[in-house]
Parts: structure tokens; sequence; C-alpha cells
């Protein structure tokens, strides 16, 4: 389970959900990478960017797995 996040505004209300995002991280043993937008955008600037840096977040999670793999 790899898991990625996207969060447009920077807010209080990540660093609750980066928490939430570790415990899932040391639960399943797996890498996670949070890909954050913002702050300050519009809305349209909001969804322009959720694919992008969601692709981007799982790229870090793809490189950053098989860097575990190669190194254990």
């Amino acid at each position: 389970m790899n898991i990625a996040i996207v969060v447009s505004e920077f807010n209080n209300k990540v660093t609750s959900r980066m928490h939430k995002v570790a415990l899932e991280k040391v639960k399943y043993q797996k890498p996670v990478s949070l890909g954050i937008s913002g702050p300050g955008m519009s809305e349209r600037q909001a969804f322009a960017r959720i694919r992008p840096v969601s692709e981007r977040a799982v790229e870090a999670i793809l490189k950053v797995s098989e860097e575990l793999k190669r190194i254990k």
C-alpha cells in the first residue's frame, strides 16, 4: 500500500493529516510521500495542480521503494 496525499492549502489541518500519514507509514511499514501545493492559490489553480502534484508524489514513492529494495 503506497500513500500519496495532495494538500491544496498548507494550514492547521495539514499537521493532523501528516500525523495520520506517519501513523499509516509505521503501521504498514511502507514509504510515504506527501504532495503539497500552495499556499494562496485559487480554486482553479488548485484543481489544475492536482494531477501533476499527485504524479510527483507517486513518483517519489516509487523511487524510494526501489532504493529500499536495492539497499536491503
